[in-house]
């Protein structure tokens, strides 16, 4: 284990760098670079904004079916459900994100807000 400090917001955080952390179960869509002295370990709250950030992006410009391709991976995934990257919390409510409709693996046909799935695949 080594200690290591989030460079989003400064707090001190211990790495195993194993497959038992816990950041092995956020979704696996950052890249990591090849040189050592880029890559940090964040803490949950910072990964998970910067994930947020990247899954928006990623499904504004990526394929429909591309995205649930790397949605399926996380399906089953029986953590619990994570903010920022599964939900957003406004007025007191929580608001699904596309990310979380996306391993759904289907549209629910409830109009959610952030419903990901093309008008012709939603049931009516």
């Amino acid at each position: 284990m080594s200690q290591h400090t989030c460079p989003g917001c400064g707090q001190a955080l211990n790495c195993s760098a194993d497959k038992n952390c816990w950041c092995m179960k956020m979704p696996s869509i950052l890249p990591v670079s090849a040189d050592l002295s880029e890559q940090s370990c964040y803490c949950a709250p910072c990964l998970a904004k910067k994930l947020s950030q990247k899954l928006e992006q990623l499904c504004q410009t990526m394929p429909h079916h591309e995205l649930l391709a790397l949605a399926q991976r996380y399906q089953n995934n029986q953590s619990p459900l994570q903010q920022h990257i599964d939900y957003q919390e406004k007025d007191g409510l929580m608001v699904f994100s596309a990310w979380y409709h996306l391993k759904r693996g289907s549209c629910c046909g409830n109009g959610c807000r952030n419903c990901p799935y093309p008008k012709r695949q939603r049931p009516k």
